[in-house]
């Protein structure tokens, strides 16, 4: 009986040794590139927070526009013809100048207009060539033309298309002054906003220039028998300032200066035209005897007024500020604004300095749409993901979105590319692939944790699974 007892025991091993052994789930490899960050997890982490601590640093020393940077060298070449048709223009001007511009290099596209006293040419050349370079060389091509064009066409004008060349921000000038007044205070402005790190140029509108007038009187000219070449040579010869040499005086040297400069309306008046004096008497004609002067305001090309919406529009003289290319748009706009605030406490009563344009605003309310879109996305997967899944798992799939938008400042900074509002409109489109791929991925892990697996096999299920699925899903919405 004993003996049978003892029996148990080796009996139970013959059976556990004829039962069948579950086998072992075999989990495809996701890849080579996914396997070797999933076993090198502390390797992984680090490089996570490496591309985090880039993109932070990306993030405020980023490029921010308003609108992408366009790299297209265009020329424009302009000539004046007066009193000339179309067909002489085209004839005597454009087509000289075609033929020469055709044969640089580099050139992508020629078109040319020909009008009435007019020849416009304009040369595309290719993305990648140098603006610098091209432009220089579409002049050169210019100039072994142009002294063969005839003699009373203009001088021929190279310039450079640029689209990037617009005005950030515009600040109008208004108040119960003249134009004249206006113009003297956006001046004085404009030479204290160009002091702002970044403003590269500020162009006036609606302002306007006072000029002399010289008006002769042909009876007075005939009596004193003077010609207005005459008067012209007289005001240029007391119109200048040249260097006269040094003196030198032991150890001392001391520049000279001759200083004719017309200062106002006086002096002008008192310039000698011509000496009539003789061995009896002393007598100079001066240019305030051969006609009058006075001071006129030219005729200006543009226009400026103001209207708050609760009265008449004023006159006004805007102020267009430029900033120099690579500058960051939110960052001299907020300068300039402070300025501005200070040259307003200066100002005399009545007069005010407003804005009227502001395209740094723009890109301000696309930076907080992307914010506030991306805070609200993340707190929604948190929340919905801790219902339905754990919290571990939510916030790996809600640290994901920052993650990325980390990680793709530091190339856009690396790449030297510009932070604006097309870039930024993607981000916002890209939260709906971050998010759904984030899921899938989690949900994966999450499944296969259920069915006994550890974490490492668990990630190498779901990415095998789902790897494929989600590329060709993110293609199809980035194709489409």
């Amino acid at each position: 009986m004993n003996q049978d007892y003892q029996n148990i025991p080796d009996f139970m091993n013959q059976l556990e040794e004829q039962a069948p052994t579950p086998e072992k789930k075999e989990i495809a490899s996701p890849g080579p590139i996914i396997m070797f960050f999933l076993k090198h997890t502390r390797l992984t982490v680090l490089m996570i927070m490496a591309l985090f601590m880039l993109g932070l640093f990306a993030l405020f020393n980023l490029k921010i526009e308003a609108n992408p940077e366009i790299s297209q060298p265009i020329g424009v070449v302009q000539t004046f013809y007066p009193n000339s048709s179309p067909g002489d223009v085209e004839s005597q001007i454009t087509k000289p100048l075609e033929e020469q511009i055709a044969t640089l290099g580099q050139l992508k596209d020629l078109t040319s207009v020909s009008a009435n006293n007019l020849s416009t040419i304009t040369a595309t050349f290719e993305s990648s060539a140098d603006t610098d370079e091209v432009l220089q060389e579409l002049k050169d091509a210019v100039s072994k033309v142009e002294g063969t064009l005839p003699d009373d066409a203009g001088d021929v004008q190279v310039l450079e298309l640029d689209f990037n060349d617009t005005s950030i921000v515009s600040y109008s000038l208004t108040g119960p002054l003249t134009k004249l007044e206006l113009t003297e205070y956006s001046e004085n402005i404009t030479d204290e906003i160009k002091t702002v790190s970044g403003v590269a140029r500020i162009e006036l509108s609606g302002d306007v220039n006072e000029s002399v007038k010289i008006v002769l009187d042909p009876v007075k000219m005939e009596f004193y028998n003077v010609s207005v070449s005459q008067v012209l040579q007289a005001i240029s010869s007391s119109n200048i300032n040249a260097p006269l040499g040094t003196i030198k005086k032991d150890r001392e040297e001391i520049n000279l200066r001759l200083i004719g400069k017309v200062t106002n309306i006086n002096s002008l008046k008192s310039i000698p035209v011509v000496n009539t004096s003789n061995d009896k008497t002393f007598s100079v004609i001066t240019v305030a005897d051969l006609g009058e002067i006075e001071f006129s305001v030219d005729e200006t090309d543009t226009d400026s007024f103001v209207s708050n919406n609760e009265g008449a529009a004023q006159n006004a003289v805007t102020l267009n500020v430029f900033k120099q290319k690579g500058g960051n748009i939110i960052e001299i706009a907020d300068a300039i604004e402070e300025k501005v605030d200070e040259i307003s406490t200066d100002l005399p009563e009545g007069v005010n300095i407003v804005k009227t344009n502001d395209n740094a605003f723009f890109i301000k309310k696309d930076i907080s749409t992307l914010s506030i879109s991306g805070l609200q996305t993340i707190i929604i997967i948190f929340f919905a993901l801790t219902i339905f899944l754990t919290v571990k798992e939510a916030l790996i799939a809600a640290l994901a979105i920052p993650l990325i938008f980390f990680i793709t400042f530091g190339v856009i900074y690396f790449t030297d590319q510009t932070l604006n509002g097309l870039t930024i409109f993607s981000l916002i489109l890209s939260l709906g692939l971050i998010v759904d791929t984030s899921i899938v991925v989690v949900e994966g892990i999450h499944d296969g944790r259920k069915e006994g697996l550890n974490s490492f096999d668990a990630a190498k299920f779901s990415l095998s699974q789902f790897k494929w699925p989600l590329v060709a899903g993110t293609a199809t919405t980035l194709a489409a």
